[in-house]
Protein backbone atom coordinates (compact mmCIF):
# COMPACT_ATOMS: atom_id res chain seq x y z
CA UNK A 1 0.00 0.00 0.00
CA UNK A 2 1.02 3.43 -0.84
CA UNK A 3 -0.70 7.11 -0.31
CA UNK A 4 -0.39 10.25 -1.45
CA UNK A 5 -1.22 13.21 0.47
CA UNK A 6 -2.19 16.57 -0.55
CA UNK A 7 -2.80 19.56 1.94
CA UNK A 8 -5.22 21.43 -0.14
CA UNK A 9 -7.48 20.89 -2.85
CA UNK A 10 -4.70 21.98 -5.09
CA UNK A 11 -2.40 19.43 -5.66
CA UNK A 12 1.72 19.45 -5.63
CA UNK A 13 1.88 15.99 -4.99
CA UNK A 14 1.66 13.68 -7.28
CA UNK A 15 2.60 9.76 -7.86
CA UNK A 16 3.91 6.81 -10.33
CA UNK A 17 2.13 3.65 -9.88
CA UNK A 18 4.74 1.32 -10.41
CA UNK A 19 3.85 -2.35 -11.00
CA UNK A 20 6.39 -4.74 -9.74
CA UNK A 21 5.68 -8.80 -9.96
CA UNK A 22 6.73 -9.56 -6.21
CA UNK A 23 3.70 -7.61 -5.33
CA UNK A 24 0.10 -9.13 -5.69
CA UNK A 25 -1.60 -5.81 -5.54
CA UNK A 26 -1.13 -2.12 -5.84
CA UNK A 27 -3.50 -0.02 -3.32
CA UNK A 28 -3.58 3.93 -3.57
CA UNK A 29 -4.56 5.71 -0.58
CA UNK A 30 -5.83 9.62 -1.54
CA UNK A 31 -5.57 11.53 1.30
CA UNK A 32 -6.91 15.29 0.92
CA UNK A 33 -6.83 17.94 3.68
CA UNK A 34 -5.49 15.39 6.07
CA UNK A 35 -8.85 13.21 5.38
CA UNK A 36 -8.67 10.13 3.42
CA UNK A 37 -10.68 10.70 0.14
CA UNK A 38 -10.79 7.62 -1.86
CA UNK A 39 -9.14 4.13 -1.97
CA UNK A 40 -7.83 2.39 -5.07
CA UNK A 41 -6.31 -0.67 -5.88
CA UNK A 42 -5.00 -1.45 -9.66
CA UNK A 43 -4.75 -4.40 -11.78
CA UNK A 44 -1.70 -6.43 -12.90
CA UNK A 45 -1.84 -4.53 -16.04
CA UNK A 46 -2.33 -0.91 -15.90
CA UNK A 47 -2.44 -0.31 -20.04
CA UNK A 48 -6.79 -0.28 -20.18
CA UNK A 49 -6.54 2.32 -17.16
CA UNK A 50 -3.94 4.60 -18.63
CA UNK A 51 -5.88 4.44 -22.07
CA UNK A 52 -9.19 5.64 -19.81
CA UNK A 53 -7.27 8.08 -18.69
CA UNK A 54 -5.53 9.44 -21.83
CA UNK A 55 -2.32 9.04 -21.04
CA UNK A 56 1.14 9.22 -23.43
CA UNK A 57 3.51 8.38 -20.95
CA UNK A 58 5.93 5.38 -21.63
CA UNK A 59 5.51 1.94 -20.56
CA UNK A 60 1.93 1.76 -19.68
CA UNK A 61 1.50 -2.04 -18.66
CA UNK A 62 3.62 -1.20 -15.62
CA UNK A 63 3.73 2.42 -14.98
CA UNK A 64 0.70 5.24 -14.03
CA UNK A 65 1.77 8.36 -13.28
CA UNK A 66 -1.08 9.39 -11.25
CA UNK A 67 -2.09 12.63 -10.88
CA UNK A 68 -5.33 14.66 -9.43
CA UNK A 69 -7.14 15.04 -13.23
CA UNK A 70 -6.95 11.06 -13.16
CA UNK A 71 -8.23 11.05 -9.18
CA UNK A 72 -11.13 13.46 -10.74
CA UNK A 73 -11.64 11.23 -13.59
CA UNK A 74 -12.00 7.87 -11.74
CA UNK A 75 -14.01 9.51 -9.10
CA UNK A 76 -16.76 11.00 -11.45
CA UNK A 77 -16.91 7.33 -13.56
CA UNK A 78 -16.16 4.78 -10.96
CA UNK A 79 -18.36 2.13 -12.72
CA UNK A 80 -15.99 2.73 -15.82
CA UNK A 81 -12.77 2.31 -13.47
CA UNK A 82 -13.96 -0.95 -11.61
CA UNK A 83 -15.03 -2.45 -14.97
CA UNK A 84 -11.03 -2.68 -15.91
CA UNK A 85 -10.33 -4.31 -13.07
CA UNK A 86 -10.06 -1.65 -10.52
CA UNK A 87 -11.12 -1.36 -7.00
CA UNK A 88 -12.50 1.88 -5.93
CA UNK A 89 -13.75 3.01 -2.65
CA UNK A 90 -15.07 6.55 -1.57
CA UNK A 91 -15.88 7.42 1.70
CA UNK A 92 -18.21 6.55 3.59
CA UNK A 93 -16.55 3.21 3.54
CA UNK A 94 -18.68 1.65 6.07
CA UNK A 95 -22.03 2.38 3.42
Amino acid sequence: MRYLANTGPAWVNEHLVHLISEVDQYALVIIVKFEIAGVVVFPKNLEPVCAALGKRHPRQAEQLQFTRANWLAIQNDIDRFRALDMRVWLPPFLA
